[in-house]
């Protein structure tokens, strides 16, 4: 696995669709029928944004809450089932040129990178950001794990 770039990040306004899922195996199986969805919907910034993202909120019910939506400036007249924000500050950016190993990078940089980094994460949502040429229903392009993390000392 890759090191990642430190970013500061500034704050990200985000609409879409939100789904709570029982574990991870569950929302392993089901996440592509969600980004299929939201990409079937008639919504012309959602087919002309250059960042499509997925998060995850901080929650104590164990159970994974994943969104998936585009950027925004700002909400106003925006009809959307979910809204999330992706909180300025540093992050840990891991890049991902292959999907398949979307999951087992999350699990690396949050079992083993994270602990040994001598760094805390921010108690806010995590995010993945898929850039443009990146289509989540053909699963291709790069992807950016985005880890919020405490301020350094």
């Amino acid at each position: 696995m890759t090191q990642p770039e430190f970013r500061h990040i500034d704050t990200i306004l985000l609409a879409g669709t939100m789904v709570i899922y029982e574990g991870q195996a569950d929302a392993t199986e089901r996440i592509p029928a969600q980004w299929a969805d939201l990409m079937s919907r008639p919504v012309p910034e959602l087919h002309t944004a250059t960042h499509l993202y997925g998060a995850s909120p901080c929650t104590a019910d164990g159970k994974l809450h994943y969104f998936t939506g585009i950027a925004l400036p700002n909400y106003e007249g925006v009809n959307s089932p979910a809204r999330i924000t992706i909180e300025a500050g540093q992050y840990a950016i891991f890049t991902v040129h292959d999907i398949v190993t979307l999951r087992d990078t999350w699990i690396w940089a949050l079992s083993e990178w994270l602990p040994q980094s001598g760094r805390r994460e921010r108690n806010v949502p995590e995010f993945e950001r898929f850039t443009a040429p990146y289509n989540p229903l053909r699963a291709s392009g790069p992807i950016e794990i985005g880890i919020p993390l405490e301020p350094s000392e």
